[in-house]
């Protein structure tokens, strides 16, 4: 998982092609801690998916270019488009149905 710790990084990880999946947490939340595990388990080895990290403490102005207001936010890009975005109840699930989806119709 790729710590994103300025706007600009930010905004060139998602305009990169492929999957790319943005995580913002807070250092306050303890379920933005376990479902940080959970979700770098799950995506880091995929070949298909960059993860990135954005702690929204030290990247306040994320909280409004990506309308979060809630943590922890999960928000996937697709060749630099949002296809996806959850919020506090993290339904990876959900996620990896719509990915297979976008994949089939891609190919």
């Amino acid at each position: 998982m790729k710590s994103l710790l300025e706007m600009q990084e930010i905004e060139k990880f998602i305009a990169e092609s492929g999957f790319r999946l943005v995580y913002f947490a807070s250092e306050a939340c303890s379920v933005c801690q376990s479902m940080r595990q959970e979700v770098q388990a799950r995506y880091q080895e995929q070949k298909n998916m960059d993860v990135g990290l954005v702690m929204i403490e030290e990247v306040p102005e994320a909280r409004g270019r990506y309308q979060v207001f809630a943590a922890p936010t999960i928000h996937v890009y697709f060749n630099g488009q949002r296809v996806y975005e959850a919020s506090r109840f993290l339904r990876l699930e959900e996620l990896d149905q719509m990915m297979e989806r976008i994949e089939e119709i891609n190919r």
